[in-house]
């Protein structure tokens, strides 16, 4: 079937809420081997989102029966069976997706924005997966959904790097958080940059970076101190490096 034909297929289930139906379509769509639009990315979404859910949902309910049966073996043993055959289930749709995402979606998006989306995906289902799992597989999902995680954190955090140099901005994983170690950095630099004026050391000191560098460091009289020029440079006692034209106080 053509793409156009399955993707309007895959609307026309969505809409009478067949997922299973419009799974498919976006399956097939997928297999094509091209990329797929926005979309088609989110019609792929929204469709094994809704599949898969339903298990969830319905392997949560079992197993809610399957623990307050434990009296009535039989009752009981009807609970396991309908359980494992609904994990047979969930275990095939989380594979299926699994299987697009590593041949077909992740080395065919060639936006950074598109393999984002995969890889969060793809933990998202390694997760669904170590729901239903035990021992040695649950550990092994749990494992590829922090794989898939961390590799999506690390795509994000490049782009945002790109962003800034292309607007030649400092990244902000090179500004560093507020706290100490930001202070500390932003204060050696206009140890080694600023234009010291010598003035009377009772006035509180602030910064302020004019229309060219290097920054000036002024001092402003306590009728003008305010609480954020307070708190924006620390209070030194006194300085060493001074003037040699101006008298020491």
């Amino acid at each position: 079937m053509d793409k156009n034909d399955l993707v309007q297929k895959a609307k026309l289930a969505e809409q009478a809420e067949r997922y299973d139906d419009m799974a498919a379509a976006m399956k097939a769509v997928t297999e094509q081997g091209l990329e797929l639009s926005n979309e088609e990315r989110n019609l792929l979404s929204v469709a094994y989102k809704n599949v898969v859910g339903a298990r969830r949902s319905s392997w949560r309910v079992i197993s809610s029966i399957e623990q307050k049966t434990e009296g009535n073996e039989k009752k009981q043993q009807m609970a396991r069976d309908y359980r494992v055959k609904i994990e047979s289930e969930l275990q095939e749709i989380c594979h299926d997706v699994l299987n697009l995402l590593d041949k077909f979606l992740i080395p065919n998006a060639s936006q950074p924005e598109s393999k984002v989306f995969y890889l969060k995906m793809k933990g998202d289902y390694f997760r669904y997966l170590s729901e239903v799992a035990s021992g040695d597989s649950k550990k092994g999902f749990r494992r590829g959904d922090r794989r898939a995680r961390h590799l999506e954190r690390g795509l994000v955090q490049r782009q945002h790097a790109d962003h800034a140099a292309t607007k030649g901005q400092p990244h902000s994983v090179d500004i560093g958080k507020p706290g100490r170690r930001g202070r500390d950095r932003r204060r050696g630099e206009l140890e080694r940059t600023s234009l010291l004026t010598h003035v009377p050391t009772s006035l509180p000191l602030i910064s302020l970076r004019l229309s060219s560098p290097p920054p000036v460091l002024l001092l402003l009289p306590p009728s003008l101190r305010t609480h954020e020029t307070a708190h924006s440079f620390p209070r030194p006692t006194r300085f060493d490096l001074r003037p040699p034209d101006l008298p020491s106080v």
